[in-house]
Protein backbone atom coordinates (compact mmCIF):
# COMPACT_ATOMS: atom_id res chain seq x y z
CA UNK A 1 0.00 0.00 0.00
CA UNK A 2 1.38 3.44 -0.98
CA UNK A 3 1.71 6.64 0.98
CA UNK A 4 -1.40 8.83 0.92
CA UNK A 5 0.66 12.03 1.17
CA UNK A 6 2.95 11.08 -1.70
CA UNK A 7 0.08 9.75 -3.85
CA UNK A 8 -2.00 12.94 -3.62
CA UNK A 9 0.78 15.43 -4.31
CA UNK A 10 0.87 17.94 -5.79
CA UNK A 11 -2.33 19.47 -4.55
CA UNK A 12 -3.81 22.85 -5.34
CA UNK A 13 -3.73 23.62 -1.63
CA UNK A 14 -0.08 22.91 -0.93
CA UNK A 15 2.98 25.08 -1.15
CA UNK A 16 6.64 24.12 -0.92
CA UNK A 17 8.54 26.03 1.72
CA UNK A 18 12.23 25.44 1.33
CA UNK A 19 13.83 22.37 -0.13
CA UNK A 20 12.60 19.89 2.48
CA UNK A 21 9.04 20.78 3.50
CA UNK A 22 5.62 21.78 2.22
CA UNK A 23 2.53 23.17 3.92
CA UNK A 24 -1.05 22.37 3.03
CA UNK A 25 -4.62 22.51 4.20
CA UNK A 26 -5.31 19.10 5.75
CA UNK A 27 -7.33 16.93 3.36
CA UNK A 28 -8.12 20.13 1.48
CA UNK A 29 -10.57 21.27 4.18
CA UNK A 30 -9.49 22.29 7.68
CA UNK A 31 -11.96 22.54 10.56
CA UNK A 32 -10.41 25.85 11.71
CA UNK A 33 -8.87 28.69 9.76
CA UNK A 34 -5.13 28.42 10.31
CA UNK A 35 -5.09 24.64 10.77
CA UNK A 36 -2.36 23.46 8.41
CA UNK A 37 -0.10 20.49 7.90
CA UNK A 38 3.66 20.64 7.50
CA UNK A 39 5.11 17.58 5.74
CA UNK A 40 8.39 16.41 4.33
CA UNK A 41 8.70 16.66 0.56
CA UNK A 42 10.53 13.31 0.51
CA UNK A 43 8.81 10.25 1.92
CA UNK A 44 9.82 9.71 5.53
CA UNK A 45 7.82 7.53 7.90
CA UNK A 46 9.52 8.43 11.19
CA UNK A 47 11.37 11.42 12.59
CA UNK A 48 14.59 9.44 12.89
CA UNK A 49 14.55 9.02 9.09
CA UNK A 50 14.86 12.78 8.54
CA UNK A 51 17.98 13.93 6.74
CA UNK A 52 20.31 16.25 8.62
CA UNK A 53 18.99 19.21 6.60
CA UNK A 54 15.36 18.27 7.24
CA UNK A 55 16.01 17.91 10.97
CA UNK A 56 17.94 21.19 11.17
CA UNK A 57 15.21 23.15 9.40
CA UNK A 58 12.28 21.71 11.36
CA UNK A 59 12.56 23.74 14.58
CA UNK A 60 13.01 27.14 12.93
CA UNK A 61 10.21 26.35 10.49
CA UNK A 62 7.81 25.35 13.26
CA UNK A 63 8.71 28.57 15.10
CA UNK A 64 8.06 30.67 12.01
CA UNK A 65 4.74 28.98 11.16
CA UNK A 66 3.36 29.03 14.69
CA UNK A 67 4.29 32.69 15.09
CA UNK A 68 2.55 33.53 11.80
CA UNK A 69 -0.55 31.51 12.73
CA UNK A 70 -0.83 33.32 16.05
CA UNK A 71 -0.42 36.70 14.34
CA UNK A 72 -2.99 35.89 11.63
CA UNK A 73 -5.64 34.21 13.77
CA UNK A 74 -5.20 35.76 17.20
CA UNK A 75 -4.68 32.27 18.64
CA UNK A 76 -3.61 32.10 22.27
CA UNK A 77 -1.18 29.31 21.37
CA UNK A 78 -0.65 26.70 18.71
CA UNK A 79 -0.57 22.94 18.84
CA UNK A 80 1.87 20.90 16.74
CA UNK A 81 1.16 17.19 16.56
CA UNK A 82 2.91 14.35 14.74
CA UNK A 83 1.62 10.82 15.15
CA UNK A 84 1.99 9.56 11.55
CA UNK A 85 -0.18 6.55 12.34
CA UNK A 86 -3.08 6.83 9.91
CA UNK A 87 -0.82 8.35 7.29
CA UNK A 88 2.69 6.95 7.50
CA UNK A 89 4.50 10.06 6.33
CA UNK A 90 6.17 12.57 8.63
CA UNK A 91 3.72 15.43 8.92
CA UNK A 92 2.68 17.82 11.65
CA UNK A 93 -0.78 19.22 12.18
CA UNK A 94 -0.29 22.80 13.30
CA UNK A 95 -3.50 23.98 14.91
CA UNK A 96 -4.44 27.39 16.29
CA UNK A 97 -5.71 27.22 19.86
CA UNK A 98 -8.33 29.94 19.57
CA UNK A 99 -9.92 31.80 22.48
CA UNK A 100 -13.33 30.42 23.26
CA UNK A 101 -12.56 26.89 22.11
CA UNK A 102 -14.66 24.54 24.21
CA UNK A 103 -12.69 22.96 27.07
CA UNK A 104 -13.71 19.54 25.75
CA UNK A 105 -11.82 20.36 22.52
CA UNK A 106 -8.48 21.37 24.04
CA UNK A 107 -5.26 19.47 23.42
CA UNK A 108 -5.53 16.29 21.35
CA UNK A 109 -9.34 16.53 21.58
CA UNK A 110 -9.15 19.34 19.01
CA UNK A 111 -8.99 16.61 16.36
CA UNK A 112 -12.65 15.82 17.04
CA UNK A 113 -13.43 19.10 15.27
CA UNK A 114 -12.51 17.45 11.98
CA UNK A 115 -15.87 15.67 11.98
CA UNK A 116 -17.82 18.83 12.89
CA UNK A 117 -19.41 20.18 9.70
CA UNK A 118 -20.31 23.50 11.34
CA UNK A 119 -16.82 24.89 11.85
CA UNK A 120 -15.17 24.33 8.47
CA UNK A 121 -14.41 27.81 7.09
CA UNK A 122 -14.72 28.53 3.36
CA UNK A 123 -11.84 27.09 1.31
CA UNK A 124 -11.04 30.54 -0.09
CA UNK A 125 -10.43 31.80 3.45
CA UNK A 126 -8.21 28.80 4.20
CA UNK A 127 -6.21 29.32 0.98
CA UNK A 128 -5.77 33.04 1.69
CA UNK A 129 -4.39 32.29 5.12
CA UNK A 130 -2.09 29.58 3.77
CA UNK A 131 -0.65 32.08 1.27
CA UNK A 132 -0.14 34.57 4.10
CA UNK A 133 1.70 31.96 6.19
CA UNK A 134 3.97 31.07 3.28
CA UNK A 135 4.75 34.79 2.82
CA UNK A 136 5.60 35.08 6.53
CA UNK A 137 8.01 32.13 6.25
CA UNK A 138 9.64 33.80 3.23
CA UNK A 139 10.09 37.02 5.24
CA UNK A 140 11.69 35.06 8.08
CA UNK A 141 13.99 33.33 5.60
CA UNK A 142 15.00 36.71 4.11
CA UNK A 143 15.74 38.01 7.62
CA UNK A 144 18.03 35.02 8.25
CA UNK A 145 15.74 33.37 10.78
CA UNK A 146 15.46 30.14 8.78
Amino acid sequence: MGCEVCATRPSTVETAIGESWFVSIPAGDAPLTGWITLATREHRETLDELSADEAASLGPLLRSLTSAIRAETGAERTYAANWAEGTRHVHFHIVPRLAGLEPSRLGAAVFALASDDILHPPIAEQERLLASLVAAVARDRNRGLL
